[in-house]
């Protein structure tokens, strides 16, 4: 059975944007691999340190999913909700306590990219909104365990600015550059990865990911590398 191989990522526009309320990313649920029809987790917690109870609105604002996927936002303490542009609801987070925000991609053995973008917003200021964006993506391929891959595929100059080269000794693979969003930015294929040098000076300060598709081998493999 093919395994679908989930590469995740949460970001946040901004960790703090009211008075003692911050949102902030769980590092743990940042990426896995996970057998087909798995249900894809993004974990965001909210924490309150302001000493009252504080209650918010949160509202879908995008979607963007294959067809085959539900998605579904969940609060914990609270409910979860299958969602849609424009789906509205209110949760607390207690006096010095968290609330977990959750958004599960039900990929359904379903390759592809997923995006949620919501809008949270305190309940008694709409206006003041903190975007979480929720972003995943679903390869449908085996892929090596991450050991493997830091064992097998060597990238330097790590971080670089201009070209970052790539030691493997792989034959007939494909090269897929995705930024910190999961945006794919470029597909190559390569006849010879060791020695192969990718020209990033294109690019836009940040992380991104390169994707390596042993085609012989019929192996994926990720690895992580930051453009100054």
């Amino acid at each position: 059975m093919k395994k679908l191989v989930l590469f995740l990522s949460c970001i946040l526009c901004s960790y703090i944007s009211f008075a003692q309320i911050t949102f902030e990313r769980d590092t743990t649920k940042s990426d896995g691999v996970t057998s087909s029809a798995h249900i894809m987790e993004l974990h965001v917690y909210g924490t309150n340190t302001t000493g009252i109870v504080k209650k918010f609105v949160w509202s879908v604002e995008t979607i963007n999913t294959p067809s085959a996927w539900s998605n579904a936002l969940c609060t914990f303490p609270g409910l979860c909700n299958n969602i849609f542009v424009g789906f509205t609801d209110s949760f607390e987070i207690g006096v010095d306590s968290q609330v977990l925000f959750r958004v599960d991609f039900s990929t359904s053995n379903t390759c592809g990219d997923g995006f949620v973008k919501v809008n949270v917003s305190p309940s008694d200021d709409i206006r003041n909104k903190t975007p979480l964006y929720f972003i995943g993506k679903a390869y449908c391929t085996s892929i090596a365990d991450p050991i493997e891959s830091d064992r097998l595929i060597q990238l330097y100059p790590n971080p670089t600015t201009d070209i970052i080269m790539f030691d493997a000794a792989i034959q007939n693979s494909s090269l897929t550059i995705f930024d910190n969003s999961g945006k794919k930015i470029e597909e190559l294929n390569i006849e010879n990865l060791k020695g192969f040098s990718y020209n990033v000076s294109k690019l836009s300060t940040g992380n991104y990911y390169a994707v390596i598709n042993d085609l012989g081998n019929n192996k994926t493999y990720v690895k992580e590398f930051s453009k100054n």
